[in-house]
């Protein structure tokens, strides 16, 4: 596809000198691995004000490792394995909890056995402070994690699972499954960020979506021969199906830029969905944002097992800016397709790559 340009003493006495309980020592570990993340963000120019930089060092407070949980809908049980490993039972096909945090550090990890890999677990959590995420979540169905107040996945974190689902934008509806989909709503004042710097893998054929006011990947995200959304809006209705996501609807678009980034949608990372579909999509206030989607990294939906790829770059309100690499390229049949389309200005760098024919020059 060609390019387009358009439409963070006093008496001395013997004392015993206690070391830190264990938890206040992770506690430290935990807010210490968080500065990394903050000057890495300051550093790429992806934060125009202090305010994400002083939510990500000061939160979250409390020790890691999810607490806290109380079903809401379905049957499942939390058990702490150890100080350092937390279990999920979940025993019904659908799944609702609510936690007061559900952080995992570096060396945490959290198992949540599902009946099979169609089973939804969605973590809602209300404590008001961002989920941080540094260690490993491994999962056999798919998973949800919910929080208003931003959703932060660290370099060392690695999240595995049939389907992954992120969203800063508040739960409004109980009935997450109903036909009618569920209501997200962005909170004011809150965080409303999801922020991806490690790995997220779905399983094969499965999607990973991340959902808020604002979201940005400078990680990893692998999809194969499934589907990888990346939505920005203060309203959306979400359709979970028995199968996959079906499907998110922005139905407002972003007012406010809490987290004070250039663009409502930005990927510096890598997306890999061969065989599948990427779709970028965001909708904001005009003067908002400098770029609705700006990608700058690498998104591939490469023909795999002879079904072509899709990469669809959708913004509103703002301009859409391509510096990066865009593929979805074919070795044995005609190339995939790409779409980049905004109500302002498409934006594509000279030296960018876009890539949609086959080896045989379709």
């Amino acid at each position: 596809m060609g390019k387009r340009s358009s439409s963070k003493v006093t008496k001395f006495r013997r004392r015993n000198i206690r070391s830190p309980a264990p938890g206040l020592a992770r506690q430290h570990q935990f807010q210490h691995s968080l500065k990394p993340l903050t000057s890495f963000m300051l550093e790429k120019g992806m934060l125009a004000s202090g305010l994400m930089a002083t939510q990500l060092l000061l939160a979250p407070l409390a020790i890691a490792g999810p607490e806290g949980g109380v079903v809401v809908s379905g049957e499942g049980s939390v058990t702490k394995v150890s100080l350092l490993e937390t279990h999920i039972a979940q025993e019904s096909q659908n799944l609702l909890m609510n936690f007061d945090s559900f952080d995992v550090a570096v060396d945490e990890s959290v198992l949540i056995t599902q009946p099979n890999a169609a089973a939804w677990f969605v973590g809602q959590i209300v404590g008001g402070s961002p989920t941080a995420i540094f260690g490993n979540i491994t999962a056999n169905g798919r998973i949800a994690l919910v929080n208003p107040w931003g959703v932060i996945f660290g370099e060392t974190a690695s999240i595995n699972a049939a389907g992954v689902f992120a969203s800063s934008l508040g739960l409004n509806t109980e009935d997450l499954f109903a036909g009618d989909g569920a209501t997200f709503q962005a909170a004011k004042g809150a965080g409303g960020y999801v922020v991806n710097h490690g790995l997220i893998s779905a399983s094969l054929g499965g999607e990973v979506t991340l959902l808020g006011e604002t979201v940005t990947n400078t990680g990893v995200i692998l999809a194969t021969l499934g589907h990888v959304n990346l939505a920005s809006g203060s309203r959306a209705v979400v359709h979970f199906g028995s199968e996959q996501l079906i499907g998110i609807e922005i139905t407002q678009e972003v007012l406010e830029n809490n987290a004070g980034l250039k663009a409502a949608v930005s990927n510096t990372g890598t997306i890999d969905a061969d065989g599948g579909t990427v779709m970028l999509t965001s909708s904001v206030s005009k003067s908002l944002f400098d770029y609705a989607i700006n990608n700058k990294g690498v998104i591939k939906a490469k023909e795999a097992n002879y079904r072509n790829g899709v990469i669809r770059l959708f913004g509103s309100g703002s301009s859409v800016l391509n510096t990066g690499t865009l593929n979805a390229s074919s070795a044995s049949s005609d190339g995939g397709l790409i779409q980049i389309v905004s109500n302002e200005n498409v934006i594509v760098a000279e030296d960018a790559v876009i890539v949609a024919t086959s080896e045989t020059g379709s």
